[in-house]
């Protein structure tokens, strides 16, 4: 029944976004034009670690995007069915996630679910072809699943300690953003290994350094900035106030281009409630979150993993000199930990018999 239910929801996943790409809500934008000519020019033997006119932004996408139209026709539709598979696939990373955090089948099945049908922007911007974005969002979710998967007593660490490294180093190379969800997976890490870590290290930097070797070749040869322009940048203070009236709204689904979806219902005010939630659950978690951010391998639950990386998220979008406006693209990554956090909370009673809770802010 459990796999039944799964199979149910990445084929929802699915159908909703190819539902989206055959409507005129996701017509093809110029920047995605790009990527299908980058696919068109791999195809014909031009290749490129970066995202076209930049040196940031890796191009695994656009391979994938040139496998598809070697074997189908060169459309619009096709140009972002990998988009599509990236989004199943992010799908089942995140069942797999709240199942390793100790949810219930059920819980873990309603994460994906709410991952497959919202909110807005996220389903949306995960259907689009903009570069990088929906690959930083399964790197990062795989992330979190292997690092949880991690055993020092398991004869088979290295590998999985290896997978990590591989993961990691792609994401540096293909979109730092990742970093949202791998930064607290590494911490999880070194605390499950603490008192190993020069092994860990010799295991996992080389596959690191293969996953981001475009990027730091670049680095290394030119003064490119990997992380990407801060031309015209925002200061600390408009970063801060572009996260609570418009990055947020606009990834829990109350906002959508600059205007509220419901008029009486002000998106920085949905914004405050959802931080004074997260702030109750730091709370609630501050003991398994001192573990984590101290490298302890004891006191520590998977739960306040979920709970560090959103909690991290609103202090590592304002130190970015790159979000230089207020839309949730700059933390699109996030949309893989919130249905798991929002599974995991407190529900009333009449459900709890169906959910058989495993409670967030218990």
């Amino acid at each position: 029944m459990r796999r039944h239910g799964l199979l149910w929801v990445l084929g929802a996943t699915a159908g909703i976004r190819i539902a989206l790409l055959l409507t005129r809500t996701l017509e093809l934008d110029g920047d995605e034009a790009v990527t299908g000519l980058m696919a068109r020019r791999i195809l014909d033997g031009e290749h490129r670690a970066f995202f076209a006119g930049q040196d940031y932004m890796g191009t695994l996408e656009q391979y994938a995007q040139a496998a598809v139209l070697a074997v189908l026709p060169d459309t619009a539709f096709t140009l972002r069915l990998p988009q599509v598979a990236s989004a199943v696939i992010a799908a089942a990373l995140v069942h797999e996630l709240a199942t390793r955090c100790g949810l219930s089948a059920r819980r873990a099945l309603l994460a994906s679910a709410m991952f497959a049908v919202g909110p807005y922007f996220p389903v949306y911007w995960s259907a689009k072809s903009r570069g990088a974005y929906s690959l930083a969002l399964v790197l990062g979710l795989a992330g979190l699943v292997l690092v949880l998967g991690v055993r020092r007593d398991d004869r088979r660490w290295p590998a999985a300690v290896a997978a990590f490294g591989l993961v990691a180093g792609l994401g540096f190379w293909s979109n730092q953003q990742a970093a949202y969800l791998l930064v607290p997976a590494g911490l999880w890490l070194l605390g499950t290994m603490r008192g190993r870590w020069a092994v860990t290290a010799l295991a996992a930097v080389p596959p690191f350094v293969v996953g981001a070797s475009p990027a730091l070749w670049r680095w290394a040869t030119t003064d490119a900035d990997l992380l990407g322009s801060t031309e015209g940048s925002s200061s600390i203070a408009e970063r801060a106030q572009h996260f609570v009236t418009g990055t947020l709204p606009d990834l829990l689904g109350v906002r959508d281009d600059a205007e509220p979806i419901v008029g009486w219902l002000p998106p920085a005010f949905v914004s405050l409630v959802a931080i004074a939630a997260l702030g109750v659950a730091v709370d609630r978690h501050r003991s398994g979150l001192a573990s984590i951010v101290r490298m302890r391998p004891t006191g520590r639950d998977p739960l306040a993993l979920v709970v560090l990386v959103l909690a991290l998220a609103p202090f590592l979008y304002v130190a970015s000199g790159t979000a230089t406006t207020a839309t949730a693209r700059f933390v699109f990554v996030l949309y893989g930990a919130l249905p798991v956090a929002a599974a995991a909370m407190p529900v009333p009673g009449w459900l709890r018999r169906w959910l058989r809770p495993t409670e967030l802010a218990a």
